[in-house]
């Protein structure tokens, strides 16, 4: 039982699905739509469930998924969805990130690419037009703030603006920070 006083659901001692090799995640045999239960966090983690430390581990275990999964070409959407590790399908995975924009644009070019990749064969028309709607809104909210940025100008290195009170020494420079003070 967590600190929360909240236990993760026990799955009733299931045989660990294929996807799994005993010593590892077998990444060739993940697909779209696979979760990875409790039982199997436990005996890829080596932490038994409900406490902080594991908690964590899996929070690095779903980095650890994604950045391999990366790697490999599959720019998938997962995340953790009652205590287990799921990767989304297309049609999840369209409406997670769109309720992740909404909440909050940090992060959001990641996403955008992560949206980008989603198969729109597996959508329904439905979906297609709302996926293809957030493309859209998307892609135009970061290519004006792209814009913004590049208008604003990188700020240069701080220069001293207020006039010195005597002409600066050749040890001092212009800026009349360092060196031995000028002579009366």
């Amino acid at each position: 039982m967590s600190e929360t006083g909240a236990a993760p659901p026990d799955d009733g001692g299931a045989q660990l699905p294929p996807h799994t090799d005993g010593v590892g995640l077998d990444f060739d045999a993940l697909k779209k739509g696979d979760v990875i239960t409790v039982r199997e966090q436990e005996a890829l983690i080596g932490l038994p469930s409900g406490t902080p430390q594991f908690q964590l581990a899996v929070l690095a275990l779903i980095g650890e998924i994604e950045s391999e999964l990366d790697r490999r070409g599959r720019d998938w959407v997962v995340r953790q969805r009652d205590y287990e590790i799921v990767i989304l399908t297309d049609s999840e995975a369209s409406k997670y990130i769109e309720k992740r924009d909404q909440k909050s644009y940090r992060g959001c070019k990641k996403r955008h690419r992560k949206r980008c990749n989603i198969d729109e064969s597996n959508l329904t028309q439905e979906e297609i037009a709302d996926h293809r709607k957030q493309i859209l809104f998307m892609g135009n909210l970061l290519a004006a703030g792209a814009t913004f940025a590049k208008r604003l100008g990188v700020p240069g290195p701080y220069r001293r603006v207020t006039p010195l009170l005597r002409p600066p020494t050749e040890d001092e420079g212009e800026g009349g920070e360092a060196g031995a003070p000028a002579p009366v």
